[in-house]
């Protein structure tokens, strides 16, 4: 099965998987067709992260395929270092059986033949018109040669990424993996659901009176609470890894993972009334300050095989059309302007040669608890030692508000008992950083609903400031029941979610 924010894309995955190959195969000729068909929002300019369960051999790694700063310290600009090609070409190459001129065929073909607008697309467009020197309509056709002629071209990396452990955190019976760099949406994540663990959001049953399940005001302000107190920190202290291992371990330790961190944040959360402006916590002495992150257009891919191999993958270019900056028929990133501007010399998210910034990008495998014992890091390896599969898979495109997309779409499949197509659909509401939340009324298909609005009023009265703007979050989402596996895809965002029929069926 599989999921994207684009039919072509999702065509191009089931093509891959109805002749054998697996789900990193389906992954890489998804993502170089979304590279053509949403190119404001990824492409080889730019860069990723995944989380993949093999099947046959029970493993599960994060890859870390985020753009770097240039090592030239003297480099300026926001274009950071593209890493797509060589986070798919990674993939291919340890899980995959396909070469990677068939994996791009779909995305040469339509790139030559034409492919129709999407009014997503038009509208992009329309929106940075300075770019291009001919607006379409949507519904026209469109081609791009040179991105044929580029992908046509293509080899695979002599540097592949190196995998690691994914990130995992408990949540209601579940483990809840993604991935382990620190400077993710992840953290975000692993922060929200540790402090929502012990709020017990299984009460408060949603709004089931309009066409989709809508939740109640009293859990849409519990969880932008948690994210708000998440975001807090993770604005303050989240970074990369390789510039400062040891603080790095300190952040996920004390504050993602911290049991008494996370009981103490918990109760700071009353029903009906927000907190003022709330302050990031400490950690170990280190002094750093808070900066509201930026991210912005992102895509997302999730995919099953028939060997039980799952794949979790979202990729951004950070601004719509990233940097503006063209060749070979694809957009370069802007994603350094994800580092802190200001930060100082030995502070969080500084720009220092090759490191990465910021991203708020979340791809999550979830697994029964059952099935993965260890805590932490470790966790996930863990998982697939013991044979465990992961029950759903998970992601948004969205920037800033991917968590609070995410942890939506898994509240209400693990506390709600909701399908993915209801979780998908159900009305969004989160927070995209501490001091900015917002809950709207529209389902995924456009309707308004009366307990939404009910909802927001509500909210207002209890102190929230609801942010106005789109929030169309472009969720994939898969979950497995025992033989049965069910997906989503999100129709805010022309998303498409296709199986392919077992050999003989």
């Amino acid at each position: 099965m599989v999921s994207t924010p684009d039919p072509e894309a999702t065509a191009a995955g089931c093509r891959v998987l109805a002749d054998g190959g697996t789900a990193a195969d389906a992954l890489v000729a998804s993502q170089y067709v979304l590279g053509l068909t949403e190119p404001q929002f990824s492409g080889p300019g730019g860069g990723g992260l995944a989380v993949y369960h093999d099947g046959p051999s029970g493993i599960t790694e994060s890859f870390d395929g985020t753009v770097h700063a240039p090592e030239d310290a003297a480099a300026r600009g926001s274009v950071g270092v593209p890493q797509t090609d060589r986070l798919m070409d990674t993939l291919r190459a340890r899980f995959g059986t396909m070469d990677l001129g068939t994996l791009t065929e779909p995305a040469r073909r339509l790139a030559t033949d034409g492919f129709p607008v999407s009014r997503r697309l038009a509208d992009a467009m329309s929106a940075r018109r300075e770019l291009f020197d001919h607006l379409p309509a949507a519904g026209d056709t469109m081609t791009n040669t040179d991105y044929a002629d580029y992908l046509a071209g293509l080899q695979g990396t002599s540097d592949p990424l190196e995998p690691a452990d994914p990130l995992c955190v408990p949540y209601q019976g579940y483990r809840v993996c993604g991935s382990h760099g620190t400077e993710t949406g992840m953290a975000v994540v692993g922060e929200t659901l540790g402090i929502l663990d012990h709020l017990d959001l299984a009460r408060l049953t949603p709004y089931s009176t309009g066409t989709a399940p809508v939740a109640r005001a009293t859990a849409q302000h519990l969880v932008m609470e948690a994210e708000r107190l998440a975001f807090a920190d993770a604005n303050t202290w989240m970074a990369d890894a390789a510039v400062d291992p040891d603080r790095a371990r300190d952040y996920v330790r004390d504050l993602v993972t911290g049991s008494d961190h996370l009981a103490d944040a918990a109760d700071r959360i009353t029903q009906r009334r927000t907190l003022h402006d709330p302050q990031p916590s400490s950690l170990a002495g280190r002094s750093a300050d808070y900066s509201d992150s930026n991210d912005q257009g992102t895509s997302q891919i999730t995919v099953r095989d028939s060997a039980g191999s799952t794949a979790s993958l979202t990729t951004t270019l950070q601004r719509s059309f990233g940097s503006g900056e063209k060749e070979h028929g694809y957009f370069l990133n802007n994603s350094l302007d994800n580092f802190t501007a200001d930060a100082e010399e030995g502070q969080p998210n500084r720009r220092e040669p090759g490191a990465h910034p910021r991203t708020m990008m979340s791809p999550l495998l979830v697994f029964s608890d059952g099935a993965d014992g260890a805590d932490g890091a470790d966790s996930a390896d863990s998982a697939g030692s013991a044979g465990g599969a992961p029950v759903m898979a998970l992601g948004s495109p969205g920037g800033r508000k991917i968590p609070s997309y995410v942890v939506k779409a898994l509240v209400a499949m693990v506390d709600w008992d909701l399908t993915p197509a209801q979780a998908v659909r159900m009305p969004n509401f989160g927070a995209e950083n501490r001091g900015a939340v917002y809950s709207v009324s529209e389902h995924g298909d456009g309707a308004s609903d009366s307990d939404a609005d009910t909802a927001r009023r509500l909210l207002e009265g209890w102190g929230h400031e609801l942010r106005p703007g789109s929030f169309d979050s472009g969720l994939s989402v898969l979950r497995v029941a025992g033989e049965q596996v069910s997906g989503a895809a999100d129709a805010r965002r022309d998303g498409a979610v296709a199986g392919v029929a077992p050999e003989g069926a």
